[in-house]
């Protein structure tokens, strides 16, 4: 439980982490979205039409299909993970440089819009 906490501590605060860092989790974040909203519209669909075409479900079987949407979401984000993250060496060296009693609030802002013109004067 603590891992979670402290993965959630980052997302959190991800405008107080370094530049790159933040770059880092915020693809990462986007990357997990892009699997966990088709997941969740996949469910969905299934358990529509299947009450579409079997309009007597019993209680049971509906209650399982109402789950269905939240279950096919956790399969995304847990494909998702243990397809791009689950050997990645960059999202273990972010939880080891900011250990869970980090002081964020006391850290620099990001700011997002700056970041991009401040890689476009590094890279000139």
């Amino acid at each position: 439980m603590d891992s979670w906490n402290h993965a959630l501590q980052i997302v959190k605060y991800m405008y107080r982490l370094e530049d790159q860092d933040y770059l880092y989790i915020n693809d990462t974040l986007t990357s997990l979205f892009n699997w966990i909203i088709p997941s969740f519209v996949a469910g969905w669909l299934v358990k529509r039409i299947y009450i579409i075409n079997h309009p007597k479900v019993a209680l049971g079987p509906r209650v399982g299909l109402g789950i269905l949407p939240i279950i096919s979401t956790m399969l995304g984000a847990t494909l998702n993970y243990n397809i791009y993250y689950r050997h990645d060496p960059k999202l273990q060296q972010i939880f080891l440089k900011y250990p869970p009693d980090t002081d964020f609030k006391s850290r620099k802002r990001v700011n997002p819009f700056k970041l991009r013109q401040m890689q476009k004067a590094n890279s000139n």
